[in-house]
C-alpha cells in the first residue's frame, strides 16, 4: 500500500543477522564482469589459477590463503567464477546474494580467453546440484576448450579433426565451505563437493590445462610440490604414475621421451614408486582383427609384424627400459593383452608357420597351468606366462580380479568390463563406490571418483576414423591419495611450471 514502510532484512535485529552483517561489512555488489581493458590485460598473463566461490558461504581461509601462496610464488593471476544457488535450509539471508569479502576482488562473471584455444565461461550459470556439471557444453565450446565454475571436479574431452588436438572441458573445484540444502539433490552435490581449482600455463601455440584437489585444510600437491597456508616443499615423490594405454609397439616417440627419457620427464622428476600400464601388448601380430583382411595381412608380412614372439620380446623391452629406478610395474589386465589369449584357443597354426614353434611352447606351458575349481576352470594368462623369468624389472601381473590399490585407489580396472559383466566405461564405473583410475578409451575424463587416462600412442592409428578426443594423458597420485591428470602435448612437454622451467 501506498505510505506503508516496508520491513527489510536489513533491519532484523536477530542474533543470527548481526553474526551475518558482522560477517559481511559491505555487502558487495553482484556483478563482477570485467571490462574490456580489464579482459585484455587478464589475456596476456601465462599463468592462472581458476576455481570458484559459491554465494551466502563462508570461504575456508586456509584453502584460500594457500591458493594465495601458490599463486605468489608462482606468478599466477587467480579467477575465482561466482556460482549461484538459493538454499532454501542455508544459514543467512537468501533473498540476498552475497560473498565473501575475501573472495571479492577474485571473482570474475565474464568469458575470459586466457589462450586463443581456451576460454574462462566465467558468465554461465551451471546449478550447483547439476549431476554432471559438463553437460550441454561440448558444442557451445566452438572448438576451444572451456573451463567451467562448479564444485564437483569433471572433465573430459571433445572430439575434434585428427589434425587438432581435441577440446577439453573441465570444472574447478571450489574455495567455498559445503553449503547445500538438505533435500536428495543437495545431499548428492554435498559429496561430490571437492576443494581445488585448474591450473593454467601458456606456453606458446599449447597450453597446459591440469586440476587441484585439496585436503580439507588447505593442503594441495601440484606435481612435485606440496602448498599449504604455511609452507610450500619441494621434490616430493608421487606414489604412482598410471600411463595412458601403452600399445608397446605403436608407442609415440614423443610421448615416450616426455615421459621416461627426457631428463626433465615425468619419471625423472616425480619418481613414481608404483607404475601401471594398460594394454602393453597391442597383439597387432596376432591380432583377431586381421583374420579376414588380405590387405592389412599382406602389409604385416610385408613389413615383418607377423611374429608374435618378436612382438612379446618387443613389449618385454619396452616394460624394462622405460621402468623408472626404484619403482615396481603393475600390468593391468587389459583386452589387448588378452589378444594372445585369445590367438592360442582359436588359431589355425598350420597356417601360420612363422609362430608354430612358440605357440606349441605355450600350449604346453599352459595346459601345465590350467586348474579346475568347484566354481570353474582356471586358466592362467599367457603374457604374464610367457614373461616369467624374462623380466628385468620388479613386474606383477596381478588378475582381473585381483584388486592393487594405491591410496586407496583402484588401479586395476582396465575399464572395459563393467559391473554384473556389462560393458565399462568411466560413467557405470564411477557409480560402484570405489575410487578408480582405468584406461581402454584413450580419451581421459573425470567421472567423479572415477579418472580415466588416455592413449601413450601416436593419436591416429589404423582404427581411428573421423573426429577424435584421444590425447596422451597420464595421471599420477600424490601421497595425499589425490590425484592429477597430466596432458603430454605435441612438443612433447607435460608442464610449464615456472619452478621445473627454471631448473
Amino acid at each position: 500500500m501506498p505510505g506503508k514502510k516496508t520491513r527489510t532484512r536489513a533491519a532484523d535485529t536477530s542474533a543470527k543477522q548481526k553474526e551475518l552483517n558482522e560477517f559481511l561489512k559491505g555487502k558487495p555488489e553482484l556483478v563482477f564482469e570485467k571490462s574490456t581493458k580489464e579482459v585484455r590485460a587478464l589475456a596476456k598473463g601465462e599463468r592462472f589459477v581458476v576455481t570458484c566461490a559459491q554465494n551466502n558461504t563462508k570461504i575456508d581461509m586456509p584453502k584460500l590463503d594457500a591458493v594465495k601462496r601458490y599463486c605468489d610464488e608462482n606468478e599466477a593471476e587467480l579467477l575465482v567464477i561466482p556460482v549461484r544457488y538459493k538454499n532454501p535450509t542455508g544459514w543467512g539471508a537468501q533473498e540476498d546474494y552475497w560473498w565473501p569479502k575475501e573472495v571479492v576482488p577474485y571473482l570474475c562473471d565474464s568469458e575470459i580467453p586466457l589462450h586463443p584455444k581456451l576460454k574462462v565461461m566465467g558468465h554461465v550459470r551451471v546449478q550447483a546440484t547439476a549431476v554432471n556439471p559438463l553437460s550441454g557444453f561440448q558444442p557451445m565450446s566452438q572448438g576451444s576448450s572451456c573451463i567451467i565454475g562448479h564444485s564437483q571436479v569433471a572433465m573430459q574431452t571433445v572430439a575434434t579433426p585428427q589434425a587438432d588436438l581435441p577440446v577439453i572441458l573441465h570444472s574447478t573445484g571450489s574455495l567455498s565451505r559445503k553449503n547445500y540444502s538438505t533435500t536428495r539433490a543437495g545431499a548428492r552435490a554435498e559429496f561430490h563437493h571437492t576443494p581445488g581449482f585448474n591450473v593454467v600455463e601458456k606456453q606458446g601455440k599449447y597450453f597446459h590445462l591440469r586440476h587441484v584437489v585439496m585436503q580439507e585444510n588447505g593442503a594441495f600437491f601440484d606435481l612435485d610440490r606440496y602448498y599449504s597456508a604455511k609452507e610450500s616443499k619441494h621434490n616430493i615423490r608421487v606414489e604412482g604414475l598410471i600411463t595412458g594405454d601403452s600399445h608397446a609397439l605403436w608407442h609415440s616417440d614423443v610421448v615416450r621421451q616426455a615421459t621416461f627419457d627426457a631428463d626433465d620427464s615425468i619419471s625423472k622428476v616425480l619418481r613414481p614408486k608404483t607404475r601401471a600400464v594398460h594394454d602393453v601388448l597391442d597383439g597387432y601380430s596376432i591380432s583377431h582383427h586381421h583374420q579376414r583382411n588380405a590387405f592389412t595381412q599382406f602389409a604385416k608380412h610385408e613389413w615383418g609384424l607377423q611374429r608374435i614372439e618378436d612382438e612379446l620380446n618387443a613389449t618385454r623391452e619396452f616394460v624394462d627400459g622405460t621402468t623408472p629406478d626404484d619403482c615396481t610395474n603393475v600390468v593391468v589386465s587389459s583386452n589387448h593383452n588378452e589378444h594372445f589369449a585369445r590367438w592360442l584357443k582359436e588359431v589355425d597354426i598350420s597356417k601360420e608357420p612363422w609362430n608354430a614353434k612358440l605357440y606349441h611352447e605355450m600350449m604346453s606351458a599352459m595346459l601345465d597351468e590350467v586348474r579346475m575349481t568347484e566354481r570353474q576352470m582356471q586358466m592362467p594368462d599367457p603374457f604374464a606366462l610367457w614373461c616369467k623369468g624374462k623380466m628385468q624389472t620388479k613386474t606383477i601381473f596381478p588378475g582381473r580380479d585381483e584388486p592393487v590399490l594405491i591410496k586407496g585407489i583402484l588401479i586395476t580396472m582396465h575399464g572395459d568390463v563393467g559391473p554384473n559383466g556389462r560393458w565399462g566405461s568411466r560413467q557405470v564405473l564411477a557409480d560402484i563406490g570405489v575410487r578408480s583410475i582405468i584406461g581402454h578409451s584413450h580419451s581421459p575424463g573425470i567421472t567423479r571418483g572415477c579418472y580415466q587416462v588416455g592413449t601413450s600412442t601416436y593419436l591416429a592409428l589404423e582404427y581411428t576414423r573421423g573426429p577424435s578426443s584421444w590425447m596422451n594423458t597420464h595421471c599420477i597420485i600424490h601421497p595425499n591419495g589425490k590425484r592429477q591428470l597430466i596432458n603430454i602435448l605435441p612438443n612433447a612437454t607435460w608442464n610449464a611450471a615456472p619452478w621445473l622451467l627454471a631448473a
